[in-house]
């Protein structure tokens, strides 16, 4: 699979990666500006982008102050939840069917260090 090794989420660069989080599919850690998506995450497509944009998107709401207004934690992930089943299904899906698969045939992952 190539992806960026970082993520610029409004200004502030994440760095994603890649590890066994034991049971958990992914983690926004805004303290470290690192974004986790646990590496199973890798076997469907599906997991691995949903992940990924759920997770972008509780960078989405540290970044852009809309915890500050005081949005219960249970209430940003079913946001956040909803924003990556819409994203995926309307974006992501689209493009996976004219693109091959991310995972490679022999499991090589390539991690791309190109900031566009």
């Amino acid at each position: 699979m190539i992806f960026k090794k970082s993520l610029n989420i409004l200004g502030t660069k994440y760095r994603l990666v890649l590890k066994d989080l034991d049971g958990i599919w992914g983690l926004f850690d805004w303290r470290t500006q690192k974004i986790y998506v646990d590496e199973s995450a890798l076997e469907d497509p599906k997991d691995f982008y949903t992940t990924l944009i759920h997770e972008l998107g509780h960078g989405v709401f540290h970044e852009g102050s809309i915890l500050q207004a005081g949005i219960p934690k249970e209430v940003e992930e079913i946001l956040v939840d909803l924003y990556s089943k819409v994203v995926y299904s309307e974006v992501i899906l689209p493009l996976l069917k004219e693109i091959p698969p991310p995972v490679p045939k022999d499991d090589t992952i390539e991690v791309c260090d190109e900031e566009s």
